[in-house]
């Protein structure tokens, strides 16, 4: 029987993590490219400067996340609750961010730009906080 993966083993082999509790877990200027966190608990997980392009984490739990100077493009975060997380400096080019939830998330710097899915609303609050649309 094969012994089981450590997450960071996962990491390593860019495999899924969806569904994953990942709660304060510290990966800091990790390469997450591409990796799938569906519905993962990430909440207050520490993600500063790490490379999260492409990354899958449609519906997951980011509470209180920092995800300062982060590259999350192209990343499909629809559905996804970023509440209190932190996001400046971040860019999010091309991400998907339909219904996704910024409350008291902390944008100044972070970049938006041709982003799928941010109504009208949105795009004003995160404006209004600092963001870069």
């Amino acid at each position: 029987m094969a012994a089981k993966k450590s997450v960071y083993q996962r990491i390593k082999d860019k495999d899924s993590l969806a569904f994953s509790d990942l709660r304060f877990l510290f990966l800091n200027c990790a390469d997450l490219s591409g990796i799938d966190f569906t519905k993962a608990d990430l909440h207050g997980a520490r993600l500063n400067r790490a490379n999260l392009t492409n990354t899958k984490m449609a519906a997951s739990n980011l509470k209180g996340a920092v995800l300062m100077d982060s590259d999350l493009s192209g990343a499909d975060l629809r559905d996804a609750d970023l509440s209190g997380a932190n996001l400046s400096g971040a860019r999010l080019d091309k991400a998907k961010l339909a219904n996704v939830n910024f409350e008291e998330a902390r944008v100044a710097g972070a970049v938006f730009s041709k982003c799928v899915g941010l109504s009208r609303e949105t795009k004003r609050f995160l404006a209004s906080k600092g963001a870069v649309i």
